[in-house]
């Protein structure tokens, strides 16, 4: 019975330490999907003839859009990965 309480009580720490995982890569790759969207709408603004400003909104909404859908086909949360501050035997 005391086994059943120990792994009901490590599971929300795994849970909290997935989902705040998922967050912060999902804001890695959202920042980073827009820096290089408006880097290239930039370019392709300059090539099709079109503003500035409007290459680099196309271009930052498509980085975006193209970051979160990555997001969305990566695989969500890790459970059997250990966290870095724990040895194998805890």
């Amino acid at each position: 019975m005391k086994d059943r309480n120990d792994k009901s009580e490590e599971a929300l720490p795994i849970l909290k330490r997935g989902f705040l995982e998922k967050f912060i890569n999902d804001l890695k790759s959202l920042a980073i999907g827009v820096c290089i969207g408006a880097v290239l709408g930039l370019i392709a603004s300059y090539f099709l003839g079109i503003s500035a400003q409007s290459g680099l909104k196309i271009g930052a909404l498509t980085g975006a859009i193209v970051a979160l859908l990555k997001g969305a086909i990566a695989p969500k949360i890790n459970f059997d990965q250990r966290p870095p501050d724990k040895g194998p035997d805890s």
